[in-house]
């Protein structure tokens, strides 16, 4: 009986250990940074962390073919890829985000959001109540209130998007939230398409 509890006690720990680990290791998304970059990292920097043949600045033209601006991308072409916008009239010297995109992207946040997520999992971690626009165009996913929620007041963005299935009626420039009928209906349909990290100006 004693060896087998030392052995439930080793377990436990182990397990605990792994979790600690996973939480506090690459690709993460925290409050204060995206994987290893923070609101001091400059462009030498990423190059710095990432090496020079993993960063290289690219267009991004701009939702509704609106103002294209220069940005710099991550392991472009790669699950790993993220994008770094610079702050206006500070580009290469300060980061205004970082937001990742890809469909297999690595990086999850302290509550294990990563690209992919289903909307019932980020309404369980956010609580209360959340208003987004409907898919379908380039605004589509964005939210706009998390109805004073776990992450009301967090730095990280988030962007929704419709799997296969999803209905119509969630399509087009129109406002939803996740206590009407045909949102809850649709809560597994629903994922995180894009999450972006802010730092303070």
């Amino acid at each position: 009986m004693k060896h087998n509890l030392t052995a439930l006690f080793f377990m436990f720990c182990t397990c605990q250990l792994s979790s600690t680990a996973q939480k506090t290791g690459n690709h993460l998304i925290s409050a204060v940074a995206f994987d290893k970059v923070t609101k001091t990292t400059n462009f030498a920097g990423l190059q710095k962390l990432y090496g020079k043949n993993n960063v290289k600045d690219d267009i991004d033209p701009g939702p509704e073919g609106g103002d294209s601006i220069k940005v710099t991308i991550v392991y472009p072409g790669s699950a790993r890829e993220f994008s770094v916008f610079w702050n206006e009239k500070q580009y290469h010297k300060k980061i205004g985000f970082v937001e990742c995109y890809q469909s297999n992207s690595p990086y999850f946040t302290t509550d294990s959001l990563k690209i992919g997520s289903t909307l019932k999992k980020l309404l369980a971690v956010n609580g209360k109540r959340i208003s987004f626009s409907g898919m379908g165009w380039d605004y589509g996913g964005s939210i706009f209130s998390f109805g004073k929620g776990k992450l009301e007041k967090s730095p990280m963005q988030f962007q929704l998007a419709g799997k296969d299935g999803v209905s119509d009626k969630l399509m087009g420039d129109i406002q939803l939230n996740t206590d009407m009928q045909l949102v809850k209906k649709n809560l597994d349909k629903l994922y995180i398409s894009k999450i972006s990290l802010v730092f303070p100006n």
